[in-house]
């Protein structure tokens, strides 16, 4: 596409008028080859599934709640080809950083219950480095940084990013770091009041999913590169995850393309903040930024200043729904939400490169209509699946419990994992779902799912479908 900074700075807000007006009807279809890329984001064949139980024979339960603990758990899990390590609910101290291991996921009994304290002020809490095919599951991990009087901070005092936002200058610790790692993953976790990030995901970690992750919250939100959920490698997936008071979601770096940012609620800006190469997508988010919010902040944003350099190829921003209360409740790119929304590009100006040629940067206007939405309404998870769920009726094979917690049942039948498909009530499928067989019973885990209306449609080796609804509760 021709970039308007390219063009006179009289005619750069004329001419993004233009485009995002009167040649919407002109615009082409997104290509098939950037939809393919973007539907292989992610864990490759998604987040495994749990078990039904954890047993000495499949899992090592971790007994001393501490860093030590957990990490001697891990170890003892890989040299006896074990998969699992379960923590109890409880509370757990580290004062050390936990080093995760290829192969060897934990998993907190649940979210609310395994209550993780990070009492350190360097290093990870979390390490992957150099891992593959593991996660963390279930729990929710808080910052405690040492006073050194024997208390700990416990909340920060600023909100929001700011120059002087840097409350604890000597804690560098990064909750969970993930550096040079493939097919890893975080889900149905929180994370609290970090150090300095709460997620880093490395410029040379790639097919990286974070899933129902709930982050708020960090000590240090000032310059030089803190506060941030980082986005620096290819191919990964944000999804179902919330983000508030940090001080940006960033995806920048020459590493940062073809990332999925997909079906999340931000109370924070999406920053392409510094040479990202290009072809990230941004679709179906709600993104609202709170009226106490500073100013110097939009919901989707190019470079963030003028020591930045802008993105390297163009990204790519559909079906948000993004409104700016510290801009008066201003809804930002009218019509790209709901029926009609096209997709845009950009960003199409950067602030150093604006400043060097005399122009205004304008963030408002920094993205411009380039493809025709697509025809099912979505382009992560592709076009078809709406029309399947509206064509298809409910039948009479029968769900338990309903409404039900973490765990969905189906009798009746035993079928393989591929046969199941599970769909919001709008008609989007929900991809990265975990199905296990037990003899003749089929379950879903379904922990990790916002509460609310689903349907789980269920393929007979006849070619015949069958829908059921259920409802997620808890």
């Amino acid at each position: 596409m021709n970039h308007v900074q390219k063009l006179p700075k009289l005619l750069v807000g004329i001419v993004f008028y233009f485009l995002t007006i009167n040649l919407s009807a002109q615009l082409s279809n997104i290509p098939s080859a950037k939809i393919d890329r973007w539907n292989d984001a992610g864990v490759a064949g998604g987040i495994p599934s749990l078990p039904g139980s954890f047993t000495s024979g499949n899992s090592v339960t971790v007994t001393t709640k501490t860093n030590a603990g957990i990490q001697a758990a891990i170890d003892a899990a890989a040299s006896q080809g074990k998969s699992w390590v379960y923590l109890p609910d409880g509370w757990y101290n580290l004062t050390g950083q936990v080093n995760m291991t290829s192969g060897v996921s934990l998993v907190g009994q649940s979210k609310s219950g395994v209550k993780v304290l990070i009492k350190f002020n360097t290093g990870n809490a979390f390490s992957m480095y150099k891992d593959s095919n593991c996660g963390i599951y279930r729990m929710t991990i808080s910052g405690r940084f040492p006073v050194g009087d024997g208390t700990y901070y416990v909340t920060p005092t600023n909100k929001w990013g700011c120059s002087t936002c840097n409350e604890l200058p000597a804690v560098t610790n990064i909750s969970i770091q993930i550096n040079e790692s493939n097919n890893c993953w975080v889900d149905n976790v929180a994370i609290n009041n970090s150090g300095r990030h709460p997620i880093n995901i490395s410029n040379d970690s790639h097919h990286i999913t974070i899933r129902n992750t709930d982050i708020k919250g960090a000590f240090n939100k000032g310059g030089g590169a803190n506060g941030y959920f980082f986005i620096q490698g290819r191919d990964n997936l944000i999804t179902e995850c919330t983000v508030t008071q940090i001080r940006h979601i960033s995806l920048q770096g020459p590493s940062s393309q073809y990332n999925v940012v997909y079906d999340n609620v931000f109370q924070q800006e999406v920053s392409f903040h510094a040479e990202d190469a290009g072809n990230n997508l941004i679709e179906n988010n709600t993104i609202t930024l709170p009226a106490d919010m500073p100013t110097g902040y939009y919901a989707i944003m190019g470079t963030w200043s003028t020591q930045h350099n802008m993105s390297l190829a163009d990204n790519y921003i559909y079906n948000n729904t993004c409104v700016e209360n510290n801009h008066g409740g201003a809804v930002l790119y009218p019509g790209q939400d709901g029926a009609g929304a096209v997709v845009y590009a950009g960003p199409i100006d950067g602030k150093k490169e604006a400043v060097a040629a005399g122009r205004t940067y304008d963030h408002t206007a920094n993205f411009e209509a380039e493809y025709n939405g697509p025809s099912g309404g979505a382009i992560y998870g592709g076009s078809g699946s709406r029309k399947a769920v509206a064509q298809k009726k409910e039948l009479t094979m029968e769900v338990y419990p309903n409404p039900a917690g973490d765990r969905l049942m189906l009798s009746g039948c035993c079928i393989s994992k591929d046969q199941i498909k599970l769909f919001r009530t709008d008609g989007r499928q929900v991809l990265d779902i975990r199905v296990y067989l037990e003899k003749d019973m089929s379950f879903i885990d379904i922990g990790h799912l916002k509460n609310g209306v689903y349907l789980v449609e269920v393929k007979r080796a006849s070619g015949s479908s069958e829908v059921l609804k259920f409802i997620k509760s808890r």
